[in-house]
């Protein structure tokens, strides 16, 4: 794969790697398997942090409608660096790794998730993939008023010049099919509020994802991850005229 761009501010805002594996009695409990993995990652993700899901139950009694939350103990735990920009995430058959700003690079990043990825096969035994995908999430600012700015995008949206004057929002998401229909590549583009009213912010949110699982080993997967990203990383490209991409290197 070529070496993927440098921007001076680039507008990715965070990459985020997940594999959902398949049900297996492997007789390793949530807790267990989250005591495990911690000891392992102590020296590079030291904070350890439980999410708490919520579970609402609705009640309609006599005419009267109540509501009754509790707290539920299958939410995902968190493992993250001191920096805050490298976390782990592991859930019920869930693994999600995270890579937040400052990104550094996708040639530093790739081996951190092959490494964590390991680890959690190797103490989950889990080893069947069920789902796999990566996604980048871009932030873009663009000193306009515009809502539909034309000269900073060729991935946009037209509209009939009698329908409005002015666009007030939008969301555009196209599907593409790649590798004989075995991954899917999803790009969302939509306009977001921006305090500054000399800019218009937009999130742009590419994904990359295994329709149905073609890996069953390591090896293979670091393969499929290349591929998603050199995929992720043409598209972005292509998505974006020179005028918008020159905003990164001011």
């Amino acid at each position: 794969m070529g070496t993927t761009k440098k921007y001076k501010n680039p507008p990715l805002l965070e990459v985020v790697c997940e594999f959902k594996f398949k049900k297996t009695d492997n007789g390793i409990n949530k807790e267990e398997l989250d005591n495990r993995f911690a000891e392992i990652v102590k020296e590079y993700l030291p904070d350890r942090q439980q999410k708490i899901n919520f579970d609402i139950l609705i009640k309609a009694d006599e005419g009267q409608i109540t509501a009754q939350s509790t707290e539920s103990q299958n939410g995902m735990t968190q493992f993250k660096d001191k920096d805050n920009k490298l976390m782990a995430q592991l859930g019920d058959g869930l693994l999600a790794i995270n890579h937040l700003t400052p990104y550094s690079s996708w040639e530093e990043f790739s081996p951190f998730i092959q490494k964590i990825l390991g680890i959690y096969i190797k103490e989950s035994k889990s080893y069947e993939f069920e789902k796999a995908s990566i996604s980048c999430i871009n932030r873009i600012n663009i000193p306009s008023n515009e809502i539909a700015p034309p000269d900073y995008f060729n991935f946009f949206v037209v509209i009939p010049s009698n329908v409005s004057e002015s666009i007030a929002n939008f969301v555009i998401k196209t599907e593409h099919r790649y590798n004989n229909d075995a991954d899917l590549l999803q790009m969302t583009l939509y306009n977001t509020p921006n305090n500054n009213s000399n800019e218009i912010s937009f999130i742009f949110d590419l994904n990359f994802s295994m329709i149905n699982a073609s890996v069953s080993s390591l090896e293979e997967v670091e393969k499929w991850l290349e591929k998603g990203h050199e995929a992720l990383n043409r598209a972005f490209e292509e998505s974006l005229t020179d005028k918008c991409k020159n905003i990164f290197d001011l």
